[in-house]
């Protein structure tokens, strides 16, 4: 695991652009998704969450998880993209390691997404006086959406 870190350290040195670029969009997605989340959740029907921008953030804060990983995940070489499970099948690291290191940077994102999405939650709930159990079930639905897409995202390859 060691061996992995290690490349992705040098991997952020040459890759810089697509780092900072991932870095950029995926602070304009989350931003945007993390004050989506101050919305307090009031309706209990389908219509009323729709009306209430409910779907909004799980979709904003999974790509913000996407963008973040696909610079790990996707490395141009030769004009074109290539798995990092085809770059690095010469090192002897396997691929069940590389997910793991992955994981561990997924982990750690969704982790500060979900303790900030949901303090913003609470915030609106209470702004709003509204507080409900779903104040503290969406932020977690919103969380396990964004990890989902992010665990997908990994293994798919």
């Amino acid at each position: 695991m060691n061996q992995i870190k290690e490349f992705d350290k040098r991997l952020r040195k040459t890759e810089d652009v697509s780092f900072v670029i991932a870095k950029c969009m995926g602070w304009i997605f989350g931003v945007i998704g993390c004050f989506l989340m101050i919305l307090p959740l009031s309706g209990n029907t389908i219509g009323e969450m729709l009306d209430n921008l409910a779907l909004l953030p799980i979709f904003l804060l999974s790509m913000t998880v996407l963008i973040y990983l696909s610079p790990y995940m996707r490395i141009k070489q030769g004009g074109r993209t290539v798995s990092i499970y085809k770059i690095l099948k010469f090192l002897p690291v396997g691929k069940e390691e590389i997910c793991q290191v992955r994981m561990e940077y997924l982990n750690h994102l969704v982790l500060r997404i979900g303790v900030i999405i949901f303090i913003m939650q609470q915030a609106g709930a209470m702004i709003d006086k509204s507080s409900s159990i779903g104040n503290v079930l969406y932020p977690l639905v919103v969380t396990g959406a964004a990890w989902l897409a992010g665990y997908i995202y990994i293994r798919m390859d």
